[in-house]
């Protein structure tokens, strides 16, 4: 059986009638649906290898604790290339040696925030709920 359901509405009317855990299933796809795209988009946005192989999608509880019972995506960098992120996103200030020796400055090339931000609503809520979708349909098999 093939259900198509692309309006958020509807997607709530029909996750209504599953039990919790398919609900998070199906609501979980979207965000990383969402999380996926705005990864490409960073990656795309920066110059420099280290720092686009080194992002990925996340799935962890926000500040470490669980809110809402909800878990959040995020868009990170991996360990080792994570303690760089800072520097490229915002930059840094004069640098020096402990002798005063200049060291220069590093100028921001932001790619993560820019990434975020460059996605609409109306574009959000597209992705979203077509993952959401074709995940519903999945566990609506699940359920006959």
């Amino acid at each position: 059986m093939t259900v198509k359901i692309l309006g958020l509405d509807e997607i709530q009317r029909k996750l209504d009638s599953l039990p919790e855990k398919m609900q998070k299933n199906v609501l979980a796809s979207g965000n990383r649906a969402v999380a996926n795209q705005v990864k490409k988009r960073a990656q795309a946005a920066t110059t420099n290898e280290t720092m686009r192989k080194g992002l990925k999608v996340i799935q962890a509880h926000f500040n470490g604790t669980r809110v809402g019972n909800k878990w959040r995506f995020l868009v990170g960098v991996r360990k080792p290339f994570s303690s760089l992120t800072h520097l490229f996103e915002f930059g840094t200030a004069e640098r020096f040696t402990e002798g005063g020796a200049r060291r220069g400055r590093m100028s921001p090339q932001p790619f993560l925030r820019p990434a975020q931000e460059s996605m609409n609503a109306k574009e959000v809520e597209a992705i979203w709920s077509k993952a959401a979708s074709r995940n519903l349909e999945r566990q609506l098999a699940k359920l006959k």
